[in-house]
């Protein structure tokens, strides 16, 4: 039993966490003071314009930032018509960070185990700048996301 634990530590950490995420999302966990949850309601209609109209002008919006994330969450939300669905898918495809980070560190460092490796990069979970970004389906994520994208095929490609 010990052996099997150690073999698969990583895994268990890795799931663990992102299970606390969804316990987070139930909650309506925050640690930005209540910032990011007042953002994703402050644009959600500008989400809404843009699901009509995709070439909607954010000149009238105040608290805007660049348009790509606000056309990803509106063409999600044309699936779910709900935002809190929608805030749940967020969360949901915020796993693709750590497990990015971590496909990127086996590239970076063959050497080193993968079960440690996995664990530092499960290390996001707790982090509360990824967490509440990931619950509140925050533009960081989307970044972050295809951020670590580039960086993961830069590093396959470097690897050839």
């Amino acid at each position: 039993m010990i052996s099997y634990l150690r073999k698969h530590s990583g895994k268990i950490i890795f799931l663990l966490l992102y299970l606390s995420l969804f316990i987070g999302f139930y909650l309506n966990e925050t640690a930005s003071g209540g910032g990011t949850r007042a953002d994703f309601y402050l644009t959600w209609q500008y989400v809404l314009n843009l699901k009509e109209d995709l070439f909607f002008h954010y000149t009238h919006w105040e608290a805007i930032h660049l348009p790509f994330h606000y056309i990803i969450v509106s063409i999600i939300n044309s699936f779910f018509e709900d935002k809190n669905q929608v805030r749940f898918f967020y969360c949901v495809i915020s796993v693709l960070i750590p497990i990015l980070f971590y496909l990127s560190l086996k590239i970076k460092f063959p050497k080193i185990n993968n079960n440690l490796l996995l664990v530092f990069a499960s290390a996001l979970f707790i982090l509360p700048t990824f967490r509440y970004t990931a619950i509140w389906a925050n533009v960081q994520v989307t970044a972050h996301i295809f951020f670590l994208f580039s960086i993961f095929f830069y590093l396959k490609w470097k690897e050839k």
